[in-house]
């Protein structure tokens, strides 16, 4: 598939136990492969782990995923090796909240620091795979951190005076100048909004009416250097598969479970819950129809659909099924600097810094001969080369006067430097990304 553009919302998945039927339902977060997740688009994972045997192993809450940290490296460096034009972002958590890290926690045995076990890890995988913020940045442009990792650090670790005395050097090598961890950006300077916490199903509706707020108020502020994490994840009170979609077991072939609700002709309850669906309606003086519950994903991307917005910051969720993660490729599809060819194509840079792409509502034709506002508006694109191999049988630039040998000559003339170099990355910046099953009874 085509890279998804940077710029906008995340989508972002973790790992998950597999032992036992209700366990896994309290904490499995998602069903793909950590390397199908990464082609199906998701550019963020939130990774959770404790520190055993003086190597990381993923955790979820108090559950052993029965995973460790080289496995999730080794997927991260070999997919940005095959496209080094994407980034991905991890939110790496030290599930431990009690090891500050001021010293060695032999009881798990381990012979040294969590910090040292952290560096020893990139210098493992190669320090050029991470990206450095040694110079302390918020806002990194997207030319500096293509092909590489984004840690955001979220874990008791990382100001120079907490490991003066106790730390080693291998510890004070992954501190940067101003004082804290620099392979990345720390995740608390965020703007977080996770309220995970459900009492039953039956908060799943207020958790909803929450995140339509955030995606409301969220789209509603300029862009800034800080990033803005939106949680359609939750659990608790409820499994994390019933709020990503609100059925009845976990798989989506399952119905939506009923929330016990009727709606009838005589208005009883047409405001309750109004964006969950009604259905198995029956006739009879007037009609009685029940009222369903719905996943946050689904509503999610039904509201992304209807209100079309700009900017949305990273989106968190469980099990990120095929429409929210169009919707949210969608949005990264918006144009923010677009070119008009005289063939009337509205054409920009694709996101591989390479390949043009023209404004397209169905991925295979542009649109042509419309205003820039109708292009704006576009719902996906089409992307010379390997993209439009697939779907016209040629790359587009086998003849000189098609427009994406047109385009090219002309977009990455006047488009590709300020494309690569200048756009930044506000709050994830102004549509959308990819998304994250995730882990959260231990926040």
């Amino acid at each position: 598939m085509a890279p998804v553009t940077v710029g906008a919302s995340l989508l972002l998945c973790v790992m998950s136990a597999f032992s036992g039927s209700v366990l896994q339902d309290v904490v499995r977060t998602q069903t793909m492969p950590l390397t199908e997740q990464m082609k199906a688009g998701v550019r963020f994972f939130d990774i959770r782990v404790k520190h055993r045997n003086n190597k990381f192993q993923l955790h979820h809450g108090v559950s052993d995923l029965g995973a460790d940290m080289d496995g999730v490296l080794s997927k991260l460096k070999e997919f940005l090796s095959k496209h080094p034009e994407e980034f991905i972002m991890t939110r790496f958590r030290n599930e431990d909240d009690s090891d500050r890290n001021a010293s060695i926690n032999y009881a798990s045995g381990n012979t040294r620091y969590f910090g040292e076990t952290l560096h020893g890890y990139i210098k493992k995988y190669g320090e050029s795979l991470f990206w450095n913020n040694s110079e302390g940045e918020s806002n990194p442009t997207l030319r500096s951190v293509r092909g590489k990792i984004i840690i955001l650090s979220d874990f008791p670790f990382g100001n120079v005076s907490a490991i003066s005395t106790n730390g080693s050097l291998a510890e004070k090598e992954i501190i940067g100048p101003t004082g804290t961890f620099k392979y990345g950006l720390p995740y608390r300077q965020a703007r977080i909004h996770d309220s995970y916490k459900l009492d039953s199903n039956w908060s799943l509706y207020d958790k909803w009416e929450d995140v339509k707020k955030y995606l409301v108020t969220t789209n509603s502020q300029t862009p800034s250097s800080d990033l803005n994490i939106g949680y359609l994840s939750g659990s608790v009170g409820s499994f994390p598969y019933f709020v990503a979609g609100g059925r009845t077991y976990a798989n989506t072939s399952a119905s939506h479970l009923l929330t016990g609700a009727t709606e009838t002709a005589t208005g009883i309850n047409w405001d309750k819950w109004p964006d969950f669906p009604r259905g198995s309606c029956t006739w009879g003086p007037g009609w009685i129809c029940s009222i369903f519950f719905s996943g946050l994903n689904e509503l999610t991307a039904t509201w992304l659909t209807k209100s079309n917005p700009q900017y949305v910051g990273i989106l968190v969720a469980d099990f990120p099924g095929n429409d929210l993660i169009d919707r949210v490729i969608k949005i990264n599809a918006q144009f923010k600097r677009m070119l008009q060819l005289e063939g009337q194509e509205w054409v920009s840079l694709s996101s591989n810094g390479v390949d043009p792409q023209c404004a397209s509502n169905d991925g295979i034709r542009c649109l042509r001969g419309v205003s820039s506002a109708e292009a704006t508006r576009a719902t996906t694109v089409l992307v010379c080369g390997q993209d439009h191999r697939a779907k016209w049988g040629s790359t587009g630039y086998e003849n000189r006067s098609h427009w994406c040998s047109i385009a090219r000559d002309k977009v990455t003339r006047d488009m590709a430097e300020n494309s690569s170099a200048e756009q930044r990355m506000p709050s994830m910046g102004s549509s959308s990304f990819r998304m994250e099953t995730n882990m959260h009874n231990s926040r």
